[in-house]
């Protein structure tokens, strides 16, 4: 038993050529179907594609957000290590600043000098005297000049003792 129709199996050739028609609508429908079926399918594909694609763009912005805030974050670590290391070095200097000015009296100076740089007091013929005419005075500026005074003795020679 054949599943295919010849034109015996019809009374005429107008049923023959209906039941060609018929068919050929059918077929065509069905592989209208089919293509409709393939867009569909092709569509919800460059739908999928679509999303994946925007998901791997979405999921880069935010691997480079979550980069940057990681950078901007080791680099306050950073501001703040230094600026802890400036406040200790401060304190450093503070404290440096302030055992000079204790070592810096006028008995230190003296000793230092004395006893180990061997400098002695000057002799009363050593000593210079200097004498000025400047007036001191804050509404105006006045210079005069200088007067000095050598009070330095000197030999039969004219060379000073």
């Amino acid at each position: 038993m054949s599943a295919a129709r010849t034109m015996t199996d019809f009374q005429d050739y107008d049923d023959y050529r209906a039941y060609i028609l018929k068919k050929n609508v059918e077929d065509a429908a069905f592989r209208h179907e089919i293509k409709a079926m393939h867009k569909k399918q092709r569509h919800r594909f460059a739908v999928t594609l679509r999303i994946i694609a925007f998901s791997a763009f979405l999921f880069a912005m935010l691997s480079f957000l979550v980069i940057r805030y990681a950078d901007v974050y080791e680099a306050k670590y950073h501001i703040h290590a230094m600026t802890s290391e400036i406040k200790q070095i401060n304190q450093e200097i503070e404290e440096i600043n302030a055992s000079m000015d204790s070592t810096v009296s006028l008995e230190n100076v003296e000793r230092v000098a004395v006893q180990e740089l061997k400098m002695q007091y000057p002799q009363p013929e050593q000593i210079v005297y200097l004498t000025s005419n400047w007036k001191y005075s804050l509404d105006s500026i006045s210079k005069s000049d200088y007067v000095v005074e050598d009070r330095m003795t000197t030999g039969a020679d004219g060379i000073p003792n």
